[in-house]
């Protein structure tokens, strides 16, 4: 199975469903559907000749998060066949403790929160709230790298 690396503060992480993002991101970026024609069909070629591979590896065992699909009129046919409800064996399961994590500290890290507590918290001369956020934060890092060494172990 493919997997892309992806950098958080200087550390690499491996991003699974990386190409099925790309796409996805790519075809919201050219505006969906009222993008370009060509551009968006050229995307949603791709975006299916990738799910194929997936699927064909056997090993895809882990739906994609909504970030990483097209909207519903683009998904290929073989996406659903495949992740069809009634499948037996299919088991939707709970993001990992790494997923979550990834998604908070990524999500952390765009919004600038710890600065933006530390501005906030300034006013009242207390210097106390980001320094707890950070190492909370630093603590899920840590946390993180653990569970991203497990996996590409």
């Amino acid at each position: 199975m493919r997997e892309d690396s992806f950098y958080i503060r200087g550390r690499r992480y491996v991003d699974r469903n990386g190409e099925l993002g790309r796409l996805a991101g790519l075809f919201r970026g050219n505006h969906g559907s009222e993008g370009d024609a060509e551009v968006r069909d050229g995307i949603v070629a791709a975006y299916a000749k990738e799910v194929d591979r997936l699927i064909a590896t056997g090993k895809w065992d882990y739906a994609p998060n909504f970030d990483e699909m097209l909207p519903d009129e683009y998904m290929p046919a073989s996406f659903n066949e495949y992740w069809r409800s009634d499948k037996p064996n299919q088991v939707e399961e709970e993001p990992s403790i790494w997923t979550e994590i990834n998604n908070l500290l990524r999500t952390l890290d765009d919004l600038e929160v710890v600065k933006l507590v530390r501005e906030h918290y300034a006013k009242y001369g207390n210097s106390a709230p980001p320094v707890v956020l950070q190492r909370y934060m630093d603590k899920l890092q840590k946390r993180w790298d653990e569970a991203n060494a497990e996996a590409t172990d």
